[in-house]
């Protein structure tokens, strides 16, 4: 069993994952008590560069290439020793390949590894058991070695992961539901949906580029899936289903026949011209059927500018008041939960204020809801940055 405290855990995950450089050199002299020592440089080259799982699923070239260079400074900064198969890889990438070319084209393998802690409450709902020993849940993922490079959907964005986090944190709110995600991009958020047995989980993208790349990283993930036309679209709930969606184009009909009990999104609300058709898609989504248990969580609190928003200081005096926070996750449904960074505030606000005049009730639970860590490797990842809503139908 890996030990997720140890240094060579966090070394090689921080790797698989294409974690910064200047993340892994601090753990790599950690592991050397202060300096990349041969001993050191060996692990990183038989348990991260020739790691078996990188031999099939390999990352960034120009990632590789960093890496190597650093080591090299690093340790003849020291007075250590450098591996003669560092050197000789590093001179190929000199002589072989550009940087340009290495960062800028084609796909690369980021792998992230889910630490569950022992004891922790994951899968509780499903299995009725404890974990009493930490657990490693490994998702393998194809996406772009540049944001930008290949569409958006290719890349694994900060609320992903967050939300990622929080559906495994919290199993019981979509295990044996229909979940259909928005935006699913590299299906990060899917491969967890299907890891807490939601019932049917339907995963969609408006970019033809980003579905291929997800349907790839379905069938390496193992994850049982069907392509249906939009005819056929959700009458299988044994499977994984994904459609090309184009929100401005959807068919509010389809949407709302398809039977989500949970919609997910993440860093969705990025485009003014976008904002109208994402709260269009949402509404149809969060009307799919009326739920006869739906109760309305907050009748008297206190109303940002938008009156459809409600503010986690709000919601915080209300847990406070109710000593459970459950009262968010009952079974009223459909409910969205959609994260996300806020980089426009005033697109932000656009999406407030057509949510509320569309009959949507807007809910930041971000500080409400807490997620374990279960990527405490992943230093990059700026949990702080990340607001997550719950959103629901003021009509259902």
């Amino acid at each position: 069993m890996e030990d997720p405290n140890s240094c060579e855990f966090r070394l090689v995950s921080a790797f698989l994952a294409m974690e910064p450089i200047n993340i892994l050199i601090p753990i790599a002299r950690e592991l050397g008590r202060g300096s990349i020592t041969e001993e050191v440089q060996n692990f990183i080259h038989e348990e991260c560069i020739n790691n078996k799982i990188c031999r099939n699923y390999p990352p960034s070239q120009f990632y590789v290439k960093s890496l190597l260079k650093q080591i090299i400074i690093d340790a003849e900064s020291q007075s250590q020793e450098v591996l003669d198969v560092f050197y000789e890889k590093y001179a190929q990438y000199l002589i072989n390949c550009k940087d340009y070319d290495l960062s800028q084209t084609g796909k690369c393998y980021r792998i992230l590894k889910f630490v569950f802690p022992a004891s922790s409450d994951f899968l509780t709902s499903v299995d009725n058991q404890r974990i009493r020993e930490s657990v490693i849940m490994t998702v393998i993922l194809r996406s772009s070695p540049n944001m930008l490079e290949g569409g958006t959907g290719c890349s694994i964005w900060p609320s992903s992961l967050f939300l990622s986090e929080f559906i495994l944190s919290h199993p019981q709110i979509f295990s044996s539901k229909c979940c259909f995600e928005i935006g699913s991009g590299a299906g990060l958020v899917g491969i967890c949906l299907a890891n807490v047995k939601a019932s049917k989980v339907i995963l969609s993208d408006g970019d033809l580029s980003a579905l291929a790349n997800l349907k790839h990283n379905l069938e390496i993930n193992l994850v049982v899936m069907t392509e249906k036309t939009e005819q056929e679209f959700c009458q299988d709930p044994r499977l994984v289903e994904y459609r090309h969606l184009k929100w401005e184009s959807a068919s509010q009909d389809d949407l709302q026949n398809c039977g989500a009990e949970v919609i997910l999104g993440a860093d969705i609300i990025y485009d003014t011209s976008c904002v109208p058709h994402l709260v269009r898609v949402l509404v149809a989504l969060l009307r799919t059927r009326r739920s006869s248990d739906l109760k309305q969580l907050i009748t008297n609190s206190k109303e940002s500018s938008f009156e459809g928003m409600i503010t986690e200081d709000n919601l915080d005096n209300n847990c406070n008041e109710n000593k459970d926070s459950s009262i968010f996750c009952t079974n009223a449904y459909p409910v969205a939960y959609i994260a996300t960074v806020i980089r426009n505030i005033d697109t932000f606000d656009y999406f407030l204020r057509l949510a509320f005049e569309a009959g949507l009730r807007v809910i930041n639970i971000t500080k409400v809801m807490g997620s374990l860590n279960l990527l405490p490797y992943f230093s990059s990842l700026d949990r702080s940055s990340v607001n997550l809503y719950r959103i629901s139908s003021l009509h259902s």
